[in-house]
């Protein structure tokens, strides 16, 4: 693996570990607590966090193909899935 490859997945492991840390031992209500009634409230964040992460599991293919395939990182950013 290279180690941009390495770097990023390392970066992206901790940030997964400090959200599993912050939301760990919540109560319900917690979970729910919306600091003003236009934002959404810690659950729904972490709900639509959920998908991202199993696409995290394709990223080292992904890269690798782009990569192979001449793709850049900015056309991978800007296209839709």
């Amino acid at each position: 693996m290279s180690a941009f490859k390495e770097a990023l997945l390392s970066g992206l492991e901790e940030y997964l570990q400090r959200l599993q840390v912050a939301i760990e031992g919540l109560t319900p209500a917690e979970a729910r607590w919306q600091p003003t009634m236009h934002t959404n409230h810690i659950a729904w964040l972490v709900w639509h966090m959920a998908p991202a992460g199993r696409l995290l599991a394709l990223l080292p293919a992904t890269l690798s193909s782009s990569r192979e395939s001449g793709l850049s990182s900015s056309a991978m950013a800007s296209s839709n899935p």
